[in-house]
């Protein structure tokens, strides 16, 4: 993920890392491919939601949550790399 070490990398280029990386960590089973974040976490839900016992925390995060706390993560990365960014 070399994204987080680019300081000049985009918005778009760190969601659509986080993305890409969460649904390879999450989507490896092939009945679960799924084409974005929101598709594999409604595809994971259904399948839990038929089992005796599912439990929400497994689920991946929506692709909103997945993108702030990937830009979160960037900007405090970038501070520790001495690279000062606007959060704004």
């Amino acid at each position: 993920m070399q994204v987080f070490f680019n300081s000049e990398a985009t918005i778009d280029q760190v969601a659509k890392a986080v993305e890409t990386f969460l649904i390879h960590l999450y989507g490896d089973n092939p009945r679960t491919s799924a084409c974005d974040l929101n598709h594999l976490h409604y595809t994971l839900f259904t399948q839990s939601a038929t089992k005796a016992r599912s439990t929400i925390a497994r689920l991946p995060p929506t692709m909103d949550a997945a993108r702030f706390h990937a830009l979160r993560f960037y900007l405090q990365k970038q501070k520790w790399l001495g690279h000062e960014k606007n959060p704004l």
